[in-house]
């Protein structure tokens, strides 16, 4: 198959935060320095501002964002990604990576995120935190993570080892059509979402570590809504099994 935009690919950053004044700008500015070494055509940076209560919003515009959209009311982080990939949408890009604004994970991965979709290989590209982990995750989020991960790899027969890394690139195809319809989480629903449509996945290793600061868009309820968002994903559509669906691979 044919890449699905020229050699030099336009990208567009999604970064949503909440509450992260103290880290945004570093995590615009080094997206910004990784953006240059990933040969694209040209870069936005795109920060969802989920109703902070600190200058978040602000920090962003300051360190060189392009745009920095303002929820008035704490929304979830589903819909804050959500609109994000809305604007990435409008402005017609042809690759769009997703990055937390926390620092826990490094911009300069962003290079590897792209490169299999530039390439023509790959639609869905996730990140996989556990080969460069820098930390021992919590107990709850582990098995939570675990159990996740094992339900995806069910639903959608791909190699999926970390199904909530919190970061991942997608081509336009993936772009032009994407579900994200429940406002809490959306990484299960993107990969969901992915498979239904038949899209190729693959993973790619990715640092990872310890938040430092700020609040996160992740609490307890994350294990009582995420069963009935992908139940929901499931029911709506349906899975279904097709040759280019079920491509899959993990790099290594």
């Amino acid at each position: 198959m044919q890449p699905q935009h020229s050699r030099c690919p336009s990208i567009a950053v999604v970064i949503p935060a909440l509450d992260e004044h103290r880290t945004v700008g570093d995590v615009v500015r080094r997206t910004r320095a990784a953006l240059r070494d990933s040969d694209s055509c040209s870069a936005i940076i795109i920060v969802v501002d989920d109703g902070s209560s600190d200058s978040t919003g602000r920090c962003a515009e300051e360190a060189g964002a392009d745009r920095v959209l303002t929820n008035t009311s704490t929304l979830g982080l589903g819909a804050a990604v959500r609109r994000g990939l809305e604007e990435a949408r409008r402005l017609g890009v042809d690759i769009v990576v997703k990055i937390d604004s926390d620092l826990q994970h490094s911009p300069e991965d962003i290079p590897d995120l792209v490169a299999p979709i530039a390439a023509g290989a790959a639609d869905l590209v996730f990140g996989d935190r556990f080969e460069r982990i820098g930390y021992r995750m919590p107990l709850v989020r582990r098995l939570g993570n675990r159990v996740f991960s094992r339900l995806m790899r069910q639903l959608t027969g791909w190699p999926v080892r970390d199904s909530q890394p919190g970061i991942f690139a997608g081509s336009r195809r993936y772009l032009d059509d994407f579900r994200i319809p429940e406002d809490y989480n959306y990484t299960q629903q993107v990969l969901i979402d992915g498979y239904q449509r038949s899209l190729r996945f693959r993973a790619v290793p990715v640092a990872f570590r310890e938040r430092g600061t700020g609040t996160s868009f992740i609490s307890v309820r994350y294990l009582w809504k995420v069963p009935w968002a992908i139940a929901k994903m499931v029911l709506a559509v349906g899975p279904r099994a097709t040759t280019q669906g079920s491509h899959a691979t993990t790099d290594s």
